[in-house]
């Protein structure tokens, strides 16, 4: 049986894309904050919110990331 390397480079990508959905999820949380006119301790307390639109948006982008590869090699082919 063969062990499956994953590369440093692809690792750190992952994490970087990671880390620009987070960042999104607290601009768009700030956003709301200022809209709503609420308390900044929701920067704070709302992070489980945060952490789940992390998480979705990331999902969702594996999801259109299957698309588009599996779209290319189609036509490719």
């Amino acid at each position: 049986m063969k062990d499956i390397v994953i590369k440093w480079r692809h690792i750190k990508r992952e994490i970087v894309i990671i880390l620009l959905f987070y960042i999104i999820a607290n601009f768009v949380n700030v956003i709301s904050i200022l809209v709503y006119k609420t308390s900044w301790d929701e920067l704070i307390t709302s992070q489980k919110y945060i952490l789940y639109i992390t998480e979705w948006l990331y999902i969702i982008s594996i999801f259109v990331r299957f698309i588009y590869f599996g779209i290319r090699y189609f036509i490719k082919k």
